[in-house]
């Protein structure tokens, strides 16, 4: 998703979260995609935990704003994103 997202050259930051190095080195040559190494998740809502608190630790995103994540309910498969969610970082 974070590779199909840079084709079209957003303004903001693309965070690609993932437990796989191999994948975040990929992602890294992509534009303005920022990989970030996370655990991997047990469920959608811990991947979206850990995710946000990645981007908060970082300084990729401060308290209050609010980050559109993507990704899939079949938890460590790539290609099976299949929702979209809006959360707000604490």
């Amino acid at each position: 998703t974070a590779r199909n997202v840079s084709k079209f050259r957003p303004r903001r930051a693309i965070v690609a979260a993932s437990p796989d190095p191999v994948v975040l080195q990929q992602l890294a040559l992509e534009w303005a995609v920022v990989p970030i190494v996370i655990d991997e998740a047990t469920s959608t809502d811990d991947l979206w935990r850990r995710t946000v608190d990645a981007i908060r630790v970082s300084g990729l995103g401060v308290p209050g704003q609010r980050v559109v994540l993507s990704g899939g309910t079949q938890l460590n498969r790539p290609g099976t994103t299949d929702h979209i969610v809006v959360r707000t970082v604490e």
